[in-house]
Parts: structure tokens; C-alpha cells; sequence
């Protein structure tokens, strides 16, 4: 008799116990399981956002960047006084020679203190030994070294559009004082006779692009 009883027990633990699975603790594991997925979604989203839009805030950086610098170089290209400078010398005095750089490096001031967010160095080579930095003052580098460097054609065919150069020459970087930099070289014409005058860089350091680079993670972060 009890040997009956006990199993009818049994068969009704059982019963019980089937039910709570089925009701309660399988339901919970799946909505426990869906919850999970949602949430590794949702942070999966969010991350994949928070890289989208630091992507795009380095991006527009960027593109104020070479957008500053292509003005800049603009303001070059427009000058009367550089091309007056770069045209071939006639018997010209020490002291004139002077004047002529003391010219040239005001100008190359005043612009860089119209873009006081960037930091950028200007370089000149003139066809006629003209030669002048922002940052350098050793001795001259030579405007055939720069016509040895394999990207030099690529400068000519562009005749007078910016190329855009990554670490043009090792013999310019004392011209940025960093071993790793981007320039914006074009070529110089004269406007009336179409004679090559020289070429014109606007170097900015790898140092600077990171600092552009770490402010616009920043932002995002802060967003975030």
C-alpha cells in the first residue's frame, strides 16, 4: 500500500515538476536568452556608431585641413611679389637679395598667422636658386635634389595643381622637423610666358595629423 502511495506521489511530483519546467524556467532561460541577444545587439550598434561617427569627425577635419591648406597655397599662386622674386636674376646686389628674402619671409608669416589653428611650414625653390623655409635656415637643399625625386613629374604634369605628396624626401625634414610628413606641392609658372619658376610646398607633420586625430576621438567620446 505504501509502495502505491509512493508512486502516486511520484507520478504527481513528476507532473509538478514537468509543469514548472515548462512554464516557468524554460520561458524565464528564453526570455534570459533574448535578452541577452538584444543587449550584445544594442551594444554592438552603439560601438559600431560611436566608430562611425569618430570616422566622420576625422574626416571633416581632414577635409578643413586640405581645404586651409589648398587656400593657403592659393595665396601663394596669387602673389605678384613671389613671382617677381623667382624670376631669373639680373646682376642683383647682396642687399637687394636681402630685401627680396625679407619680403618673402613676412609674407610667409602673415599667412601662417591667418591659420593659427594649423600648424604647417612653407618651403620655395626657385628655378633661379631662390630658396626659402618657415622652420629651416642650414644650409640650401637645391632645387635639382627636389627635381630627383620620383614624384617631381607627377608635380610637372599637374602644371600648377596641387599633388599631394606622403614624405616627399628625407632631405626635407629638417624643412618640418619630423621624420614622417604630408605635403601639398604644386608647381610655379610664370603667367605671362608659361616659364617654370619653381615649386612651392606646404608640409604638415604626422605629429599634428595624430593631434587631429586624438581631439576628434575625444569629441566622440564625450558624445557618447
Amino acid at each position: 500500500m505504501w509502495k502505491r502511495l509512493f508512486n502516486k506521489k511520484s507520478s504527481v511530483q513528476r507532473k509538478i515538476l514537468t509543469s514548472f519546467l515548462l512554464l516557468i524556467v524554460l520561458p524565464l532561460g528564453l526570455f534570459s536568452y533574448v535578452s541577452l541577444t538584444i543587449s550584445k545587439n544594442t551594444l554592438k550598434e552603439k560601438e559600431i556608431t560611436s566608430n562611425l561617427e569618430m570616422l566622420n569627425q576625422i574626416a571633416d577635419k581632414l577635409n578643413i585641413m586640405a581645404s586651409d591648406l589648398t587656400a593657403i597655397s592659393n595665396l601663394y599662386f596669387a602673389n605678384s611679389g613671389l613671382y617677381e622674386l623667382l624670376k631669373p636674376p639680373q646682376g642683383l646686389g647682396i642687399y637687394e637679395e636681402i630685401a627680396k628674402r625679407d619680403f618673402l619671409a613676412k609674407t610667409m608669416i602673415n599667412y601662417k598667422y591667418a591659420y593659427t589653428w594649423m600648424d604647417y611650414n612653407t618651403t620655395l625653390f626657385g628655378e633661379n636658386g631662390f630658396e626659402l623655409h618657415t622652420l629651416y635656415e642650414g644650409r640650401k637643399i637645391g632645387i635639382g635634389s627636389i627635381k630627383r625625386e620620383p614624384w617631381y613629374e607627377d608635380v610637372l604634369r599637374a602644371d600648377g595643381s596641387i599633388v599631394w605628396i606622403s614624405a616627399p624626401s628625407e632631405k626635407l625634414i629638417p624643412t618640418v622637423d619630423d621624420n614622417h610628413f604630408v605635403s601639398a606641392v604644386r608647381l610655379l609658372k610664370d603667367f605671362e610666358t608659361g616659364a617654370r619658376l619653381g615649386v612651392f610646398l606646404i608640409s604638415v607633420s604626422e605629429g599634428f595629423l595624430y593631434q587631429q586625430y586624438r581631439s576628434a576621438l575625444r569629441i566622440t567620446r564625450m558624445r557618447c
